[in-house]
């Protein structure tokens, strides 16, 4: 367009609404002109979805005081090196390539 606007935002009409707004690509490509009305078989999950982690690892102590009832609720570092300690056992976590401010405050707690 002309006057500098994405497709997408233009379409919405509500401009950009954040500078990785304005550099992202739009998805209307994505999208076909007609629905597929078509009949399909939904994949069924192998794993149980029941299954909880084992009780008393390191992990789940580490987890026992976490909320996990909403979004953004928990310190993302610790949660980090919970993910690590179960998935990886003792191999140390390696170290983060590039640190924002916010990351680096994180860090250092």
């Amino acid at each position: 367009r002309k006057d500098g606007r994405s497709r997408r935002a233009s379409s919405a009409r509500l401009g950009h609404l954040a500078r990785l707004d304005y550099f992202s690509r739009p998805l209307s490509d994505i999208f076909a002109a007609s629905p597929d009305l078509a009949p399909y078989s939904a994949i069924v999950p192998q794993a149980n979805m029941e299954e909880m982690n084992p009780p008393k690892t390191a992990a789940a102590r580490m987890s026992e005081g976490l909320d996990l009832s909403g979004p953004d609720r928990i310190d993302d570092a610790l949660f980090n090196r919970i993910l690590w300690a179960a998935l990886k056992g003792e191999e140390p976590m390696p170290r983060p390539q590039a640190r924002g401010s916010l990351h680096l405050l994180q860090m250092s707690r």
